[in-house]
């Protein structure tokens, strides 16, 4: 009798627990790669296709660079709003 061993990054008792690392665009998720997050990080969404993209004016591997106008109150920023 052999023993079974659930597949990389994967747990639970039938082994249909993700316990691996989530892509680099959620917060929390329940399968490897862009289709298993649960939500996203901050400045993205949920795409049609319910993967994570930046949101508009918003860009770099976390979504971390502003790349809109400033607030005229605002001699440089890293988002829209006056604050």
């Amino acid at each position: 009798m052999g023993i079974c061993y659930c597949d990389d990054g994967w747990g639970g008792d039938d082994c249909n627990v993700w316990m691996g690392t989530c892509d680099h665009m959620c917060l929390g998720c329940t399968a490897p790669g862009p289709e298993g997050c649960i939500s996203c990080i901050e400045h993205a969404c949920k795409d049609e296709t319910m993967i994570c993209h930046c949101h508009d004016y918003y860009m770099g591997g976390l979504c971390e660079v502003f790349i809109g106008e400033c607030d005229p109150k605002c001699s440089e920023c890293d988002g829209p709003e006056e604050n």
